[in-house]
């Protein structure tokens, strides 16, 4: 902001108050403008306070966008839910969760991954807590996770692209050996099979015909040609 843009600000708002926010990582602590002529305007921290805050850059309040997108996402398909941001989550906001209320899957988001650059996922478990079955959705910053890609056959991505003032999350489906299909997180659907683009819906058709179409084995693990000499 432009010194006569803050200028501005100030009358039209003159009892706001500024904070560093708890949800982005920092410290809680009250804020004030900075008005300057020779560089930009910003907000800072009374002098000597040292701020708990790390991550500052466009993508640092990326979860709370996505919070917001999937409030609107989940009216969008005509049901309700509830959307967590674990306070164990490390870096914060690196994790979402969301809890679909009359249905029976969860949507895990896991937006960065953590310091050794591993998911959370414990080997072989892709399920949510609980009797609910999960889809999980990753941000960009580490490999897939191999036990979903070798049970599914692709890793649901998240990236946001910055629009105005807006960080608008893109949804992705990646396949091994393949490029990541992306697609407008708003424009995903929720069916009976989990969270669906036009990409997946391809694949978990494959994949149904593959299986009815796969040879059906007798007893024993021998085909029905097969003999023994």
């Amino acid at each position: 902001m432009e010194a006569a843009e803050l200028t501005r600000w100030r009358q039209l708002h003159p009892r706001y108050t500024y904070w560093c926010g708890s949800l982005l990582g920092g410290c809680g602590e009250p804020l004030t403008d900075r008005r300057y002529h020779s560089k930009v305007c910003h907000f800072a921290h009374h002098p000597h306070h040292t701020c708990t805050r790390t991550a500052n850059g466009e993508d640092s309040a990326d979860h709370l966008f996505m919070k917001r997108a999937l409030h609107n996402w989940i009216g969008s398909q005509g049901c309700k839910g509830a959307v967590h941001l674990p306070k164990s989550a490390t870096p914060p906001g690196s994790m979402i969760d969301v809890d679909l209320k009359g249905s029976l899957r969860q949507l895990r988001f896991r937006l960065r991954p953590d310091s050794n650059g591993s998911w959370g996922l414990a080997p072989g478990n892709t399920d949510a807590p609980g009797d609910k079955e999960a889809d999980w959705v990753f941000g960009l910053g580490g490999p897939a996770p191999k036990e979903l890609l070798d049970g599914v056959g692709y890793v649901f991505r998240i990236r946001f692209e910055t629009h105005g003032a807006e960080r608008c999350p893109y949804l992705g489906v990646q396949q091994r050996g393949k490029g990541t299909e992306w697609t407008p997180f708003a424009t995903a659907a929720l069916t009976t099979d989990g969270l669906s683009t036009p990409t997946v819906d391809e694949i978990r058709a494959a994949r149904r015909r593959s299986t009815a179409g796969a040879p059906i084995q007798p007893a024993g693990g021998r085909s029905p040609r097969s003999r023994v000499m």
